[in-house]
């Protein structure tokens, strides 16, 4: 009888393991695919944002060359010119960083093209672009100084693209080193 007992008790305490190491492996896979999944909304988002942003961009670079065209003919001075700024929207950036999956999402690349546009798309730059155009102007150069703020939008414009178009990675379970 005492070994019956020890056995029953040997089953139960076996199944009692196989139960953890089950429910460990099903809760580990079903955090995998949840991250997963949180991490495929949270490329969408920033992809839509990206896109949203490309949109104003365009906005913006029309705004400039009209506003280049008025100076050159003399209609407007440079103190008239303004950088169409406040519409570009980053809202999305933030919660994505916290979250924790903006590096993993887009890689040191991609994150850089991403934080380099935020930093020259916003009001502030817009405010420190319209006195180094005051700058320029006194030197007669503000078409020119405007020609180089077409061409750095477009080069940031790029960077916005590769964006859109990046697919998501399955996110690891670990975290690799090179």
């Amino acid at each position: 009888m005492g070994e019956i007992t020890f056995q029953a008790a040997f089953a139960n305490a076996f199944w009692v393991f196989v139960g953890v190491v089950a429910g460990a492996l099903i809760q580990s896979a079903l955090g995998f695919v949840e991250r997963n999944r949180q991490g495929s909304s949270a490329l969408q988002v920033l992809q839509i944002e990206a896109q949203f942003n490309l949109e104003e961009l365009q906005v913006f670079k029309d705004e400039i060359a009209r506003q280049k065209v008025l100076l050159t003919a003399g209609e407007i001075n440079s103190q008239q010119v303004f950088f169409p700024m406040a519409s570009f929207d980053y809202s999305a950036l933030g919660p994505v960083n916290n979250s924790g999956y903006l590096h993993l999402l887009l890689g040191s690349d991609l994150l850089k093209e991403l934080l380099s546009f935020s930093k020259f798309f916003n009001n502030r730059n817009g405010e420190i672009l319209h006195a180094q155009l005051q700058q320029e102007a006194a030197q007669n150069r503000s078409v020119h100084f405007l020609d180089r703020v077409e061409k750095r939008a477009s080069e940031l414009e790029q960077g916005l693209m590769r964006i859109t178009q990046v697919s998501k990675r399955p996110l690891s379970l670990s975290v690799t080193s090179k």
